[in-house]
C-alpha cells in the first residue's frame, strides 16, 4: 500500500522503482514520456494497479519515473473514479465532498 499525492499535471499514476518493488509490481513494457520539467525518458509500465478512494475503484497501470520521490496520482485515474480538485482545500473530493484518502494497492 502507498499514499498518493495529486498531480493535475500528470496523466497517470507515478510511482519510483522503491515503490513498485514494494508493490510487487510486474514490468509490462516501455514508454518514452516528457516530464513536467521538460526532460524526456523512458520509463517502465507495471502491470495495472488497483487505486481505491472511499468505496470507488479504479485500475490503471502506473509509469516508474526515476527519481521520483512521491507516489503522484494524476488526472486519469482520479477522472476515472469521478473525482474532482477542491481548489480550497488543494486536495480530492467526491461529488458529494467526501474527502480524500487515496491508498495505491
Amino acid at each position: 500500500m502507498a499514499t498518493a499525492m495529486v498531480d493535475t499535471g500528470a496523466g497517470t499514476l507515478i510511482i519510483n522503482e522503491e515503490v513498485r518493488q514494494k508493490l510487487g509490481l510486474d514490468i509490462i513494457g516501455l514508454r518514452f514520456v516528457t516530464l513536467g520539467n521538460n526532460t524526456k525518458k523512458n520509463c517502465k509500465v507495471t502491470e495495472p494497479v488497483q487505486i481505491q478512494w472511499n468505496d470507488r475503484l479504479c485500475n490503471c497501470s502506473a509509469l516508474v519515473v526515476p527519481g521520483t520521490d512521491e507516489v503522484l496520482l494524476g488526472a486519469i485515474p482520479f477522472e476515472d473514479m469521478d473525482l474532482m480538485v477542491n481548489p480550497a482545500g488543494r486536495n480530492l473530493v467526491g461529488a458529494h465532498g467526501d474527502d480524500v484518502v487515496c491508498m495505491v494497492k
